[in-house]
């Protein structure tokens, strides 16, 4: 039996037990979000993982919290793969996200329409 992520398959089994945690919550989001708002999910952790630098990283968090403002379930299940020093958080002005960076600038996010 295979494992399908990011186009790649593994035997099952042969994932870290951190790495589970990171699979399932893959297969969480494809249920929850429509195929075009996936297919951004997945393009953001590509890009994320292809050039990591801290302004990417402040790019793809905030993408996330973007894909994420309307899912409180699928915001925090987020937040337990932040890098160190950022946080994420549903606003008071629903529907928002303040997202904390590790420099200490807090922003607002909302929806783009």
């Amino acid at each position: 039996m295979t494992s399908q992520f990011a186009g790649a398959s593994m035997p099952m089994g042969a994932c870290s037990p951190h790495v589970q945690p990171a699979f399932n919550f893959v297969a969480t989001v494809k249920m929850k979000l429509d195929a075009d708002a996936y297919g951004q999910f997945m393009g953001a952790m590509k890009s994320l993982y292809t050039s990591r630098t801290p302004d990417q990283e402040d790019v793809v968090i905030e993408q996330m919290a973007r894909l994420f403002v309307h899912h409180e379930d699928l915001l925090q299940g987020f937040t337990t793969f932040l890098p160190a020093g950022y946080e994420l958080k549903l606003g008071n002005d629903f529907p928002s996200v303040v997202m904390k960076t590790p420099n200490g600038v807090t922003k607002l996010i909302v929806p783009s329409n």
